[in-house]
C-alpha cells in the first residue's frame, strides 16, 4: 500500500509542478502580449502638411502599397500612406495625420487630404478672385 501511495503522490507532485509551469508561461505571455500592445499603442496624432515629391510602391501580401513621398514644410521627408483611390499628383500641397507611438516615438503618416491650389484662373467664365 505504501508503494501505491508513494506512486500517486509521485503522479499528484508532477501533474501539480505541471499545472504550475502551465499557468506561468500562460502570465508571461500575456504579459508580454500587453507590453506589446502598450509599446506601440498611439499617443499623439497631430495634423501636418507638406508638398509631394514622388511616389513609391512597396509590394505586399495583398498587393502593393503605395506611399507618397512627401517633403513636410519643416523640411522632414517621409513616407505618407496613400489609399487606393487617391490619384497621385506631383507638387501638390497636402495634409497628412502624423501618429506616434507612445513609449518608442515610432512616428507614421497617412494621407488626410490635397489641399486646394489657389491658382488664377484663365477662363473667361469663372470669376476672378
Amino acid at each position: 500500500m505504501s508503494q501505491a501511495t508513494k506512486a500517486l503522490d509521485d503522479f499528484s507532485r508532477k501533474e501539480r509542478a505541471r499545472n504550475i509551469r502551465s499557468a506561468l508561461i500562460c502570465l508571461v505571455l500575456i504579459v508580454v502580449i500587453l507590453f506589446a500592445g502598450f509599446l506601440f499603442s498611439v499617443g499623439d496624432l497631430e495634423q501636418v502638411q507638406g508638398t509631394t515629391k514622388g511616389l513609391y510602391g512597396h509590394p505586399g501580401d495583398q498587393g502593393e502599397s503605395m506611399f507618397l513621398l512627401v517633403r513636410l514644410d519643416d523640411g522632414k521627408d517621409v513616407k505618407v500612406a496613400l489609399p487606393d483611390k487617391v490619384p497621385f499628383i506631383k507638387d501638390s500641397r497636402i495634409i497628412a495625420t502624423e501618429t506616434t507611438t507612445r513609449l518608442l516615438g515610432i512616428r507614421r503618416y497617412s494621407f488626410l487630404q490635397y489641399m486646394a491650389t489657389e491658382k488664377p484662373s484663365n477662363s473667361p467664365l469663372e470669376p476672378i478672385r
